[in-house]
């Protein structure tokens, strides 16, 4: 996702992938903006949790069933700017804490909003694996536009 470019004014990303928990989560983000579902998936313990505005999938399943494909379509044509990224390693499980910049369209309705990504990875005989995500978005205001 943060390969499109940032928003007009938005700053660089202030890190790059800096280890395998943050690059598993990355190859998540990236597998749903290209619409690849089932590289997603693979990504996503079949215990993961994930939450958006509220409403919580409680597996892997179902959030493939309810909520996947409408997150694929807008994240082909958003822009995902990175502003902090944080990164919380401890033994066989990582804590990472994002905040990005996000514009686009969601139908006819322009969005530009502050997403902040709460993602917890364990580590896995498969190797590293999203079992939360937690995504909270608030309106950007318009002195910061």
């Amino acid at each position: 996702a943060i390969g499109h470019a940032a928003p007009a004014g938005a700053p660089t990303p202030v890190r790059q992938v800096s280890g395998p928990a943050e690059a598993a989560l990355q190859a998540f983000r990236d597998a749903l903006e290209i619409g690849n579902r089932d590289l997603a998936l693979q990504w996503l313990a079949p215990e993961a949790t994930i939450s958006e505005a509220g409403v919580t999938d409680a597996s892997r399943d179902a959030y493939a069933k309810e909520h996947m494909a409408v997150d694929m379509a807008f994240l082909k044509t958003a822009r995902i700017g990175l502003l902090d990224r944080q990164v919380h390693p401890s033994g066989d499980s990582t804590h990472i804490v994002s905040t990005s910049r996000v514009t686009g369209r969601a139908g006819e309705l322009p969005v530009d909003v502050t997403v902040t990504e709460g993602a917890l990875l364990k580590r896995t005989p498969q190797g590293w694996r999203i079992v939360s995500l937690q995504w909270t978005l608030e309106p950007v205001k318009a002195e910061a536009r």
